[in-house]
């Protein structure tokens, strides 16, 4: 069962393709912000605003399988997600897990579904449908669990095989003003996950290689029922990492450059 909570630190980080690293004030606060070239744009007033976003998001994926050294945006595949902890507790089952050098692989090959956008004068709503054909995830974790009152600290590699992976995204963002640029902060972000298979990985569960096995294969049987509860209760986690990461970028780039304003 403590496999299913590590996931929740992976999902976060593909929900959206990559976090960025620290803003880069000298580049979104000084006189003018230039999008580098091949950084495609919508209008506000365009009639299919929805498709011309879709095709924003689709066209861009390739682009950054490398990253984008002028949006200070690193490489999305392999992602490398960062150190990560988790506490969590419910019922019989409690503790913390620790990833640590985990990649992702696949983002890129992500084909986006839909796009639903909203603005109006304070703000945003968005929706984003994707569907990745297969997601890969590797690294090394370090747990601190209780089991009723029986105390495990497993360690090891471990990885993570995930097949037909639907996302749908939903954010809320609330426009800032820094030095005459409008600004879009997301407040709030919520998604949506259905995945067709997953198998899943681990050494170090126990000490017994034949009992290791055997967690394992009772993990891969029933991942989907322990997976609809890990995911909604531990929300409070992976909000706050998408939200701060996703705002790194958004504060980065002045709101109009992205989607430019409607015109009188």
């Amino acid at each position: 069962m403590k496999l299913f909570i590590l996931q929740v630190a992976l999902f976060c980080a593909v929900a959206y393709g990559a976090s960025v690293p620290e803003t880069d004030e000298k580049s979104s606060e000084g006189d003018e912000f230039v999008l580098p070239s091949g950084i495609p744009t919508c209008s506000a007033d365009e009639d299919k605003l929805n498709e011309c976003l879709k095709n924003v998001f689709q066209e861009m994926l390739p682009k950054l399988h490398h990253g984008n050294k002028e949006l200070n945006i690193p490489p999305i595949d392999p992602f490398a997600l960062k150190n990560t902890k988790y506490d969590y507790s419910n019922g019989v089952l409690s503790g913390r897990v620790a990833l640590k050098d985990a990649k992702i692989y696949g983002v890129s090959r992500s084909e986006v579904k839909d796009v639903r956008f909203t603005l109006n004068e304070e703000g945003t709503h968005m929706e984003v449908d994707t569907f990745t054909p297969r997601l890969y995830v590797e690294g090394n974790y370090k747990a601190d669990m209780k089991i009723n009152e029986v105390k495990m600290n497993p360690k090891g590699y471990f990885n993570v095989t995930m097949s037909g992976v639907n996302f749908t995204q939903l954010m809320d963002g609330k426009f800032e003003t820094k030095n005459g640029k409008r600004f879009l902060r997301l407040v709030k972000f919520d998604m949506d996950v259905d995945i067709e298979d997953m198998k899943i990985y681990a050494d170090g569960l126990f000490p017994d290689p034949t009992l290791n096995a055997i967690v394992l294969d009772f993990i891969n049987q029933y991942w989907r029922e322990i997976y609809k509860v890990i995911i909604p209760e531990t929300r409070s986690y992976w909000e706050p990492l998408a939200l701060n990461a996703m705002n790194e970028f958004m504060l980065h780039v002045p709101f109009d450059k992205l989607i430019t304003k409607t015109k009188n």
